[in-house]
């Protein structure tokens, strides 16, 4: 996959039932949750939770605009955007 169909594939993994994309979430499927879990802790541990906090955001924000731009209408930003 490349492209587009990845980019859509990426958005509909990450996307929870309610159609928030989430990308916890979308790791959370790609890898184990306890792995993501290692992770995050790791990240906050080196720089710290705001940090963590943005980085995810930005993430989250990037991934919705990019479904958008596919035309892909049920994947919404999170609420703290």
């Amino acid at each position: 996959m490349s492209g587009a169909a990845l980019a859509g594939a990426l958005a509909d993994v990450g996307a929870a039932s309610y159609g928030m994309f989430w990308s916890g979430h979308l790791f959370g499927c790609a890898v184990s949750y306890k792995l993501r879990n290692q992770v995050m802790m790791d990240i906050d541990m080196k720089c710290d939770a705001r940090v963590n906090a943005v980085t995810r955001r930005i993430r989250n924000q990037a991934i919705c605009d990019v479904a958008q731009a596919l035309g892909t209408e049920d994947v919404k930003s999170a609420s703290f955007h």
